[in-house]
């Protein structure tokens, strides 16, 4: 017979209750240590969040202050300078080129619309045009988007390869997407200036 005070092991319902609570404490753990950032590893979705909320913080400044700071206006004149370079500097027999250059610069519909240029339509005698040099461009902000006027010059080429000076406004409305960066989500092309 065996004594009262002498027990022959653990019971299993105690083995059960001991495993569970060391696992909760070392779930715990470990949800400290990644929450503090001791850990290398973790969800990637945090720091997507953290970089969304600055371009969030952007607007909410320029809503609240209704300013945007100089190097915002900088980084957009940039951007609508780039665009333009690339949409006037068209080689006509070679669209789906000149859209992939173009493409990075422009808002979904203004995207859209973009690509039906590429699909072969008549071009006219124009075979194409090259930037001689962008004279002027004036930056808005308005609201949340910017407005920017952009005054070109530009040679046009025919078939013949008689060529023709040219002018044009452009005014672009340009949006902050997603990621930060400023697209085209708006264009007007304001004719020839001579």
């Amino acid at each position: 017979m065996s004594e009262p005070g002498n027990r022959e092991g653990i019971s299993p319902l105690m083995i059960v209750v001991i495993v569970v609570v060391f696992a909760i404490v070392l779930l715990g753990l470990r949800a400290i240590f990644v929450y503090f950032g001791l850990f290398g590893f973790g969800d990637p979705e945090p720091k997507a969040q953290n970089e969304k909320t600055n371009v969030e913080q952007k607007q909410e400044t320029y809503k609240t202050t209704g300013k945007m700071s100089n190097q915002d206006l900088t980084n957009v004149k940039e951007t609508a300078n780039k665009m333009i370079s690339h949409y006037i500097n068209k080689d006509y027999s070679n669209l789906q080129q000149w859209f992939t250059l173009v493409r990075p610069y422009l808002d979904n519909p203004l995207l859209q619309q973009t690509s039906l240029e590429t699909e072969g339509r008549p071009t006219s005698e124009r075979v194409r045009t090259k930037l001689n040099r962008i004279v002027k461009t004036d930056c808005q902000q308005l609201e949340l988007t910017v407005s920017c006027m952009v005054e070109v010059e530009y040679t046009s080429y025919n078939s013949q390869n008689q060529t023709m000076a040219m002018g044009e406004n452009y005014e672009l409305i340009l949006d902050q997407s997603d990621s930060g960066e400023w697209k085209v989500k708006e264009m007007n092309i304001h004719g020839d200036f001579e």
